[in-house]
């Protein structure tokens, strides 16, 4: 199956979309669209080559700002007292397509959209409230950190981001 990453926009069948969350489903079909016109937030769909309406998976992306004193200490060292962050706001896989990598895919084109928005903008990391203990351990496996008073926000500095995507000779 191959599969692209598109903009959300109208064609895209959010109302046949299902992850197994209700809040999740109802915010990428009431809400994103929403979002999109008041320039709130922008919402990334995953779709099949062929079938381009059918959202195998999505996420948002917003700015933002988090106290450095919420931070793990060798993040936080040397920062200001408000840091920037891009945060993924939403993360959803098809029920029927789970299990296939398709989260991975959505982290991953998530991590490179905040890089780019880093050259030009200063960003000191990704931020994300994972939904649940699942998908608390989705993030940690992508590199991840949790907050120390806040398990279920976990972190991703930039300056990892970036050595994830280093192409290392042989």
């Amino acid at each position: 199956m191959a599969i692209r990453m598109e903009p959300l926009q109208a064609h895209h069948d959010t109302e046949a979309f299902g992850c197994g969350d209700d809040a999740l489903d109802g915010w990428l079909r009431r809400i994103a669209k929403q979002h999109l016109r008041k320039g709130i937030s922008r919402s990334f769909v995953a779709v099949e080559s062929g079938n381009f309406h059918r959202v195998l998976g999505f996420y948002s992306l917003t700015v933002g700002e988090v106290d450095a004193d919420a931070l793990p200490s060798a993040i936080a060292k040397k920062l200001p007292r408000k840091i920037p962050i891009v945060l993924i706001g939403r993360l959803g896989v098809l029920t029927e397509a789970q299990g296939r990598g398709i989260g991975g895919y959505l982290l991953v084109d998530a991590l490179h959209r905040a890089l780019r928005v880093s050259s030009e903008v200063g960003i000191i990391a990704v931020l994300v409230d994972a939904k649940n203990k699942n998908a608390v351990n989705f993030y940690r496996h992508h590199g991840f950190l949790q907050l120390p008073d806040r398990p279920q926000r976990l972190i991703l500095p930039i300056r990892t981001a970036i050595s994830l995507f280093e192409i290392r000779p042989g």
